[in-house]
């Protein structure tokens, strides 16, 4: 069990955990690796000590660890069995993550747009549980559908429908985070949907505000009844170029949800990433939004389903966009069968 080790007091501090039965559990053992710690688990309870599984938080590690807790008097047992008879994890158990190694295509900046896409392709194959998370994106379809009133005006549209609008926001926010999460994983060689919930609600906060941060400009039309101001007023003036500074702006700043869960980033610092790497990789994510516009298009006009049409292709461009990001910040990718 070379990733776990024995807690004591000269490699980590033990912190114990009351719980209702008043007994004071304290760590025996922690990994980052879930196999392990039902072995010792198993091996523990075997031998009569009481003992419990708990997943440990993103303090001690940077991915989802686990721990055995034992009752207090029994800690000096458990850690003289652990010590004289540590168990070795059985093949299925055990799931080590795979080797990591540059990828030969990634490792530089010339990846093509249809490269990246032909790969994302085989990882949606490879894992078709990505194409769940379009599901949300058609119901928000759907429900946004339902509320719009070409005859209203936007704002009351807004008072009226808040609620719906609100979850509609948090519903995508939240699960284009986990497709990134989980995509992120499956390029890591550890393709996990439990993980990728952990990441995405550890910093599922931060999308929010940054995606609103990003988003607000947008409203400003809803403030003049979504008219443009009539005339060559100032306003009118001052208007078309602002708008083609804030897409410009919006245009760089796309990269913040990937920094915000590849690289575990802050607001600020998911910021300056994605204007960094955007300055350099703008022609493959150009190329990756033209792409995914022209097929939901297409198909959307083909097939009459414009609102099932476009979470699929989103789904896919999800992984499309994070492939990118990896590959314009440099990181390792996997070996696996998604190449």
């Amino acid at each position: 069990m070379g990733a776990g080790r024995v807690a004591n007091g000269l490699t980590y501090a033990v912190v114990p955990t009351i719980w209702r039965s008043g007994v004071e559990w304290v760590a025996c053992y922690e990994s980052a690796i879930e196999g392990d710690a039902r072995t010792v688990l198993a091996l523990l309870e075997g031998r009569g000590i009481p003992c419990r599984l708990e997943p440990m938080g993103s303090s001690m590690f940077p991915s989802m660890g686990f721990a055995v807790l034992v009752p207090a008097d029994q800690l000096e047992a458990a850690q003289e069995l652990l010590g004289s008879e540590a168990p070795e994890p059985t093949p299925t158990d055990t799931v080590e993550p795979e080797p990591v190694s540059p990828d030969p295509i990634l490792a530089t900046n010339e990846m093509r747009v249809m490269d990246l896409v032909r790969r994302a392709l085989r990882i949606v194959a490879a894992h078709p549980t990505l194409l769940l998370t379009a599901v949300v994106g058609i119901v928000s379809n759907l429900a946004l559908e339902a509320i719009d009133d070409p005859n209203a005006p936007v704002l009351d549209t807004v008072r009226e429908h808040f609620g719906t609008l609100v979850l509609v926001l948090v519903l995508g926010t939240a699960t284009q985070g986990l497709a990134v999460a989980f995509a992120d994983g499956v390029l890591d060689g550890r393709p996990s949907w439990s993980e990728a919930v952990r990441r995405t609600i550890e910093r599922l906060s931060r999308l929010l505000v940054s995606g609103i941060v990003v988003g607000t400009p947008s409203l400003i039309p809803v403030a003049f009844g979504s008219q443009p101001p009539a005339g060559r007023s100032p306003l009118s003036v001052f208007l078309v170029p602002a708008l083609c500074v804030y897409a410009y702006v919006l245009f760089r700043l796309s990269l913040v949800p990937m920094a915000l869960i590849v690289d575990r980033a802050g607001i600020p610092d998911a910021f300056r990433r994605s204007w960094e790497v955007m300055g350099r990789g703008w022609p493959q994510i150009l190329g990756l939004i033209v792409l995914g516009l022209l097929v939901s298009t297409a198909f959307g006009f083909v097939l009459g389903m414009s609102f099932v049409i476009g979470p699929l292709v989103s789904a896919v461009t999800t992984v499309a966009w994070v492939l990118a990001y990896r590959m314009l910040t440099g990181r390792p990718t996997a070996s696996s069968g998604t190449r």
